[in-house]
């Protein structure tokens, strides 16, 4: 699809791939912000004697007025500055576009690419894109402060001071290449994918393991205990679950509730050891 583009197309498509934005986020994107984080990038370089980098800049989104942690990746960049140079603003946002000419877009694009639809593409598939890449490899606060969801303040001063999301998109960023001009060549893009499958299919290996070793009651009662020794409440289990229902839900499931359970607990000792409890 990217080849297919001219360059107003290509510079929609990468931005689009990095932000995760929905539509009406993305439309609203204001040319002299964006033009300004580059500067300003370009400044911390050029002053710290290094290469530009990953460009970083918050927005507010519309829908639930919540801040969102954005990035745009090296190529996203060089693009955008030969498209700021062909294209002059008119209207102060950086594409003057509708939300349904965004997913015509995408229509198009998929078309000249001969890419076979299974259903309906639409804009909101890239913001779906980044989510399910993001999910298993960023934690869900940081995820959350990447798309725009709601996360409460002092969390969202603790992923600010360490620059989770930067971290977190740095990581993410040799899988979402389309120009492989991000410093990260194919060979190392092919080997992060490689330990990302080997590291998916050793905790399969070890689910599988423990079911041979223990019984199923066995296990839950030890998932249980875990629960508790976590202090999660039983009926914050259930909300975390996603049921109110009697039924126990699978052992992955119980897992991913009792990690994230672990992070928190772990935030929480740090916010603790820096005097601030009100989170």
């Amino acid at each position: 699809m990217f080849q297919q583009g001219d360059l107003k197309e290509r510079t929609i498509l990468v931005c689009g791939k990095d932000l995760w934005l929905r539509a009406g986020d993305f439309i609203g994107l204001g040319r002299d912000s964006v033009e300004l984080a580059i500067k300003r990038e370009g400044e911390l370089a050029e002053n710290e004697h290094r290469d530009t980098d990953t460009v970083e800049f918050e927005l507010t989104t519309e829908k639930e007025k919540e801040p969102c942690s954005c990035h745009l990746s090296k190529e996203t960049i060089e693009l955008l500055k030969d498209y700021l140079k062909t294209y002059l603003s008119t209207n102060g946002h950086l594409f003057q576009l509708t939300e349904e000419a965004l997913s015509d877009l995408l229509r198009r694009l998929a078309e000249k690419s001969k890419i076979t639809l299974n259903g309906r593409i639409r804009w909101h598939c890239m913001r779906k894109f980044g989510i399910t890449l993001m999910h298993g490899k960023v934690t869900e606060p940081v995820m959350k402060y990447m798309v725009g969801k709601h996360i409460g303040k002092d969390l969202r001063t603790y992923i600010q001071n360490n620059r989770e999301t930067f971290k977190a998109f740095k990581l993410i960023e040799p899988l979402i290449s389309l120009t492989k001009s991000n410093g990260n060549g194919s060979g190392q893009m092919a080997k992060q994918l490689e330990e990302m499958k080997k590291t998916t299919f050793k905790q399969m290996i070890l689910m599988k393991l423990m079911e041979k070793l223990t019984t199923k009651q066995e296990m839950q009662t030890a998932l249980e205990e875990i629960a508790d020794e976590l202090e999660i409440p039983v009926e914050t289990r259930k909300i975390h679950y996603g049921t109110e229902k009697e039924e126990t839900p699978d052992f992955n499931t119980q897992i991913d509730v009792l990690t994230e359970a672990l992070i928190k607990k772990d935030l929480d000792r740090i916010f603790k050891e820096n005097g601030n409890n009100n989170h």
